[in-house]
């Protein structure tokens, strides 16, 4: 940032060197002022998109580098350019947004190609290509690679490098080569995959990551196991093995340990096979465990808050019906009185009783409100009963497949339908994933008049045919036939929301598959209308399904309704009322028509704004290397939660990155731990019984106010935020959270170095 001072010279250095050519030119003083001013307000607004990247508040990241970026773009101010593209693509990904993040990296690649920023690109163009990798393009992504590698190569061969600068090339050199060798591999081409495993190797360097390292002789024992070579594919398996084990790589793990089932069946060794199989099952379970059903709470937040209020609001007016009650016994007993004592209070028994029918009136109005308030909150739970019932109905599916495919594995006569088992299995975790994805757009949603549509320019013959991709599998026994037909008359690119058209024609094509068995499935894009403005476009997807009754439709996107009467075991679950929702923030409206037995048919109409046809820009897709962060050598942390199991995971995690650990169970062993030792860093959970978090964060601020306090609890953000004013917490972690984020939040505050 510049400062006042170094501003002064800058204006006083532009007066000099105009003063020298003998005039001064007022518009350029202006200009060159003007930038000056905006470079800083730029290089301000960077400071801020990072502080809230780091603090995992990605929705003001987006807001405010999306604002920083339309700044330095006015005055090209480059510099700045990449590294906020940076966090904003970083920013996408973690809230796993990954149409955002490619759009936003295919941005700076072409800025970096225009500007001739050699590093840029390369960084930027591996980048792209993790994005492109996991959209499963590898033929994009490899072209993407091999047109960077030669360019990377020339630059490494620039002899005024420095000897960090041609580590970092030659660190870039080996992921790009071992990618497109890991996509060989994986299609089984052999001479294609043994050329850049050779091209891998040399620049394989010790000073690499040992996660570099461990899928580097992963990728070496694959070739060998293709070349037929078992028992050496075996010591390269080995050493990944124990490389992956070293740093807690379980997804590494996971595929050497299936890997060497394969070549231990080779070599008849049935023994190792039995332990191999069961240490797969030990890392998938490991594996899973992060991936509970929390998005139930979180879906579900704002039913308990509802109903405590109602429940609140009934207690109240039945109080105050209560004391009513109460003010009418005792005005009887007046009257009692007064009548007793010679009948000379005529005059109050009349005001007693004008008093007393006015007071019925008004209990009969309360009771009214009363009964409305108790109807309301019978309502409310009963629809809570029957939103739980959905989610629940759906999640036993994914979840009894994890559990009985799990079990299957272990029984020796399923040896020979192992891969099968897999492959289930790994079906049902991605469907619950999924499952887990729409509960949570399904909260979201619920206020989706607080957010704006996007847009960006698409392809809409993309978006089609990835939703068709995207829901083939929900019915493998009975697969249906899927045509897609779109007018040719509809526009390459059109602009609008992508993400928003993808999630409701997912939503609606899975539903599609799910109730037609063997038939025909539909999806029609028709042209309306079309100017230079506006482009209005017609969706139509149509199955020859069960159908669905019609007094049942007007129910189907409703969250709350019992469809129980469908006798189904498949269940419309909640994709429905999400698609309702999406289409109410375009405007829109769904029409459905369907007759029992013969199909379904549903469509509807968006417009978006028409753009010129462009051709279609090379992008790839593609995976990469799956990195984490080194140990945390030498750092010994304190570990507070009530609960046990989440004492155990957190310590795991902790131990697995090489960090020592002290747990404890409660507020009052904390503050006691930490006066007898000595802690690089304290992890805090805020729900305990007696002492909570902040309290006892309090307690230990008394005598030390240095040590870094992270809350590491399932309390939302939101609240946390509200109640930590005195700044008692340094930092939050919210459960579940990725290895990423853990490892990031306390590189934040502790020096460790990675090794």
């Amino acid at each position: 940032m510049i400062k006042s001072s170094a501003f002064t010279f800058f204006l006083f250095s532009i007066l000099c060197s105009s003063s020298l050519t003998g005039q001064i030119n007022p518009e350029f003083v202006k200009r060159a002022v003007e930038d000056s001013i905006e470079r800083t307000i730029i290089d301000s607004l960077k400071e801020r998109v990072i502080l809230t990247y780091f603090e995992k508040n990605y929705g003001r990241t987006v807001e405010i580098g999306k604002n920083a970026i339309q700044r330095a773009e006015r005055i090209n101010y480059h510099k700045q350019l990449f590294v906020l593209n940076s966090y904003l693509g970083n920013a996408f990904l973690a809230i796993e947004d990954t149409l955002q993040a490619k759009r936003t990296f295919s941005e700076t690649l072409a800025l970096a190609q225009k500007i001739k920023d050699t590093s840029a690109l390369i960084i930027n163009s591996i980048d792209l290509g993790n994005v492109y990798l996991q959209e499963e393009n590898s033929k994009k992504a490899i072209e993407l690679y091999e047109q960077t590698i030669p360019i990377a190569k020339k630059r490494l061969g620039n002899k005024n490098l420095t000897k960090a600068q041609r580590e970092a090339l030659g660190i870039n050199l080996f992921v790009l080569n071992y990618n497109i060798a890991e996509i060989y591999l994986d299609e089984k081409n052999v001479r294609k995959g043994r050329k850049f495993v050779r091209d891998t190797r040399e620049f394989y360097r010790d000073s690499l990551y040992p996660a570099y390292k461990a899928a580097y002789f992963y990728n070496e024992g694959r070739l060998l196991s293709l070349d037929n070579k078992p028992q050496e594919a075996l010591q390269n398996y080995a050493l990944s093995d124990s490389l992956g084990r070293a740093i807690g790589f379980t997804d590494l793990l996971i595929d050497v340990a299936e890997t060497r089932i394969e070549e231990e069946t080779k070599l008849k060794n049935y023994v190792g096979v039995v332990t191999l199989l069961k240490d797969v099952d030990s890392l998938k379970s490991e594996k899973y465990k992060t991936d509970r059903i929390v998005a139930v709470e979180t879906a579900t937040a704002r039913f308990k808050l509802d109903q405590y209020e109602r429940d609140l609001k009934t207690q109240e007016l039945q109080n105050e019906i209560d004391q009513q009650i109460a003010r009418e016994e005792t005005t009887k007993k007046w009257i009692i009185i007064a009548f007793c004592i010679l009948l000379a209070a005529a005059s109050i028994l009349l005001v007693s009783y004008v008093r007393r029918k006015k007071l019925l009136k008004n209990l009969k109005v309360k009771n009214k409100q009363y009964a409305a308030e108790k109807e309301k909150t019978e309502a409310l739970s009963k629809a809570k009963t029957i939103l739980f019932s959905n989610i629940a109905h759906e999640l036993r599916t994914p979840a009894y497949g994890i559990v009985g495919i799990s079990n299957a594995i272990e029984r020796p006569e399923e040896k020979d339908n192992l891969q099968d088992n897999i492959k289930t299995l790994q079906y049902s975790a991605k469907y619950l994933r999924s499952l887990i994805n729409n509960i949570l757009l399904f909260n979201k949603v619920d206020h989706m008049e607080d957010y704006d549509l996007d847009d960006f320019e698409f392809s809409i013959r993309e978006v089609v045919k990835n939703a068709v991709e995207s829901s083939k599998h929900l019915n493998q026994l009975a697969p249906s036939t899927y045509k897609i037909e779109i007018n040719e008359a509809i526009p390459e690119k059109i602009r609008g929301d992508e993400v928003k058209l993808s999630q409701i024609l997912m939503n609606l094509i899975s539903n599609a598959t799910k109730f037609t068995t063997g038939g025909v499935i539909s999806i029609s894009v028709l042209l309306n209308e079309k100017d230079d403005t506006n482009t209005s476009v017609t969706f139509i997807v149509k199955d020859s399904g069960k159908g669905i009754e019609e007094d049942i439709i007007p129910d189907l996107f409703n969250e709350f309704s019992d469809l129980s009467t469908l006798h189904t075991t498949k269940g419309y679950g909640l994709g429905l009322p999400i698609v309702k929702k999406l289409l109410d923030a375009h405007k829109a409206k769904i029409e459905i028509s369907s007759k029992v037995n013969e199909g379904t048919e549903i469509r509807f109409t968006l417009i978006y704004k028409t753009v010129a046809i462009v051709p279609d820009s090379k992008e790839n897709t593609a995976t990469t290397v799956k990195t984490i962060e080194k140990p945390f050598v030498s750092k010994k942390f304190l570990v507070v939660d009530d609960n046990k199991i989440n004492l155990l995971v957190t310590q795991k995690t902790i131990t697995n990155l090489g960090g020592s650990v002290v747990l404890s169970d409660s507020g009052k062993e904390a503050i006691r731990q930490a006066k007898e030792n000595d802690f690089d860093l304290i992890f805090m959970d805020i729900n305990m019984p007696e002492m909570d978090g902040f309290k006892t964060s309090e307690e230990i601020r008394t005598f030390d106010k240095e040590i870094p306090i992270v809350a590491l609890t399932a309390v939302d953000l939101h609240t946390i935020s509200e109640r930590n004013t005195e700044g008692l917490l340094d930092d939050f972690l919210i459960k579940p959270y990725r290895i990423e984020e853990f490892v990031s939040t306390v590189l934040k505050y502790l020096p460790i170095t990675i090794q």
